[in-house]
């Protein structure tokens, strides 16, 4: 090879290892940079992290024994720092189930969207008999309790139709949540026998002008005779209210400013609602397992605000290998967690195979210690 090619080619070779090593360290920053109106394109850059890191690690493969010692040390850092991210910390873990394990579903199941309701119906029923989770944390159905109910269950408490199979045939009790004489839920927690309810209550967020308001469920519970607080989250999501107009190019710049402006308003409220919950959580005396949809990676701002002093059970479970829960056709991002107070184990973690969704629905099991 000519020397000016040589030269061509190792010059492009270093422009590509510092633009991927510079994104690189723009995602891995993007958890602990809280968004704001000049940041938030930063969580953009996390949600991609995983796919970065793959490409980074390819780069450092193919260039290796052509580095000079500062750059090899650089790159050895670099790849400190994917290990600190993406190792599971509980490398040794009990796998076999033991009498008092605890096994929690987290499931986003809109109850607009999807197979019809009967067919949402058969596949809970099958997996539920099979498994018999302990709790099942649901966003999107609707519970209704009205001013009939018998404080804690029952006859004034009506379910999306697919969820009534969980109640009859299996015996899961809804907890009566701390409203008005009637009101509505979008976040509903169905408990098995194993699971005593001492108090449910849902909390709004901080209302924000012209935006329908949202909130998050939470349980005061005793399990093998010892206290836990479960909380049901589902931060806030774009929905159904799309930021391009149907049958609007990608090339068309006009749809560009309303995607970007909706974007990142959604980054700012989901920080906002972060921040709400972590105060909920700081004030909790007795263990947190935090399950839901948080529309957010855990290589983003709103993850790590939340995940603080809690195990992700989606990562120490072990089992997932690469555990995206969104989307369910083509899996790319984990979006759907389960955070866990130390008190608790993290002894297995799964993706049932439930396709009666656009997500995945996420499974942990988990054990005093």
């Amino acid at each position: 090879m000519p020397g000016r090619l040589r030269r061509a080619v190792r010059w492009l070779a270093r422009s590509i290892d510092l633009v991927v090593a510079g994104v690189f360290a723009l995602a891995y920053l993007a958890r602990f940079v809280r968004p704001n109106a000049l940041t938030w394109p930063l969580q953009l850059l996390g949600v991609g992290l995983p796919f970065v890191t793959l490409v980074l690690l390819l780069v450092v493969v193919v260039r290796l024994s052509g580095m000079r010692p500062r750059s090899r040390l650089l790159h050895g850092v670099l790849v400190g720092l994917v290990v600190m991210r993406f190792a599971p910390h509980d490398l040794i873990r009990p796998t076999r189930a033991q009498d008092g394990d605890l096994t929690l579903v987290t499931y986003n199941l809109p109850r607009w969207a999807g197979p019809e309701a009967s067919a949402k119906q058969r596949a809970l029923y099958t997996y539920a008999g099979a498994a018999r989770p302990d709790v099942w944390a649901f966003q999107e159905p609707f519970v209704a309790y009205t001013a009939q109910g018998i404080p804690g269950e029952a006859s004034g408490v009506v379910v999306s139709p697919f969820l009534t199979a969980l109640r009859d045939s299996f015996g899961y009790r809804v907890g009566r949540t701390a409203f008005a004489r009637t009101a509505r839920s979008a976040q509903p927690v169905f408990t098995g026998p194993s699971v005593r309810v001492m108090r449910a209550e849902e909390r709004q967020f901080v209302a924000v002008p012209g935006v329908t308001p949202t909130s998050y469920t939470r349980l005061e519970v005793r399990h093998a005779e010892r206290a836990l607080v479960i909380y049901n989250v589902h931060l806030y999501t774009t929905g159904r209210r799309k930021p391009w107009r149907e049958g609007v190019s990608p090339l068309d710049v006009r749809a560009w400013g309303p995607f970007l402006r909706q974007y990142r308003d959604n980054h700012l409220r989901r920080a906002a609602e972060a921040d709400t919950l972590r105060r909920a959580l700081d004030r909790e005396t007795a263990p947190v397992v935090v399950l839901g949809d948080l529309n957010a990676t855990p290589h983003e701002w709103v993850f790590g605000r939340l995940a603080r002093g809690l195990q992700d059970g989606g990562k120490e479970g072990g089992g997932l290998r690469w555990g995206a829960t969104w989307h369910r056709r083509f899996p790319i991002a984990r979006i759907d967690h389960a955070l866990v107070s130390p008190a608790l184990r993290v002894v297995d973690a799964a993706n049932p195979p439930l396709g009666i969704s656009d997500h995945k629905p996420l499974a942990v099991r988990l054990r005093w210690r």
